[in-house]
């Protein structure tokens, strides 16, 4: 299981744990089942996450902005082809994606996302960071939640995952 975040620069250890831990909860998550935290390159070469990925005996991931970018439009890509292939003419328009991280069209959703890919490139950081770092078929266990100030998703490795329905 894999913890992706986004915080703003100089978040400390101990926020950063405390929304972390905070998420978990909210997922059921086991903390011993964590493996890894990933985030943006330049929030991983920070003290505070390199801090809090040392005590916790966890894996720090650090994936570029061009990166997440790219994960989040492949996952979008493939999984919507897939849903959209299993759907009937009459149910199309009832047929939804699994919550994925954000694509490049999130800037249209809200002025979070716009000015998250305007500083960084990527309209998604935890959630892509997540996903990424679990690797190929991964599933979120928890969408991107806000958590004083941090925001924190969950995701797990599960073959064939990316197109199950909500």
């Amino acid at each position: 299981m894999t913890v992706g975040f986004g915080a703003r620069p100089g978040v400390g250890a101990a926020d950063l744990g405390a929304a972390i831990e905070a998420a978990l909860d909210l997922a059921g998550a086991d903390r011993s089942l964590v493996t890894a935290v990933a985030t943006l390159d330049r929030r991983a070469a920070e003290p505070g996450p390199r801090a809090l990925a040392a005590a916790a005996g966890w894996r720090l991931l650090a994936f570029s902005g061009e990166e997440l970018a790219a994960s989040t439009a492949a996952r979008l890509a493939s999984c919507t082809a897939a849903r959209l292939a299993s759907c009937t003419t009459a149910g199309l328009a009832s047929c939804t994606v699994a919550r994925l991280a954000p694509g490049p069209e999130a800037a249209a959703r809200g002025p979070a996302e716009a000015r998250v890919l305007a500083a960084v490139g990527t309209p998604s950081v935890a959630e892509a960071a997540a996903l990424l770092a679990a690797g190929d078929g991964a599933e979120l266990m928890l969408a991107k939640r806000i958590i004083n100030g941090v925001t924190v998703a969950i995701a797990r490795p599960l073959s064939n995952s990316c197109c199950r329905a909500n």
